[in-house]
């Protein structure tokens, strides 16, 4: 998967999830947290903060908040590497990451 496509479904999600009342069941949604982190890290195996990123498991006890954390983070994080891309394609640059380049 294209880090482009994870970065838009990461925001959508954001978006709908601000959206939804609190006593909402999301539990379904951690299984797409995990395919778009999986997906991620694929993409960026050597990124430190990626691989810290865990995978949620079973329910979601902390619901909607936890998964606006997680999702955003991983909106953040895409972003960074996208960004990253970009400025390593330009002439003269040096090639970062998101694990402590600058």
């Amino acid at each position: 998967m294209e880090d482009k496509l994870i970065l838009k479904l990461a925001e959508e999600t954001v978006s709908i999830l601000a959206d939804m009342e609190f006593h909402e069941p999301c539990d379904k949604v951690g299984a797409s947290y995990n395919a778009l982190l999986a997906a991620a890290k694929k993409n960026h195996p050597d990124d430190t903060f990626l691989a810290a990123m865990l995978p949620v498991e079973g329910g979601m006890e902390g619901g909607k908040h936890q998964l606006q954390i997680l999702f955003t983070q991983l909106r953040i994080v895409m972003d960074a590497l996208q960004q990253a891309a970009a400025n390593a394609s330009k002439p003269g640059a040096t090639p970062g990451t998101t694990s402590g380049s600058a």
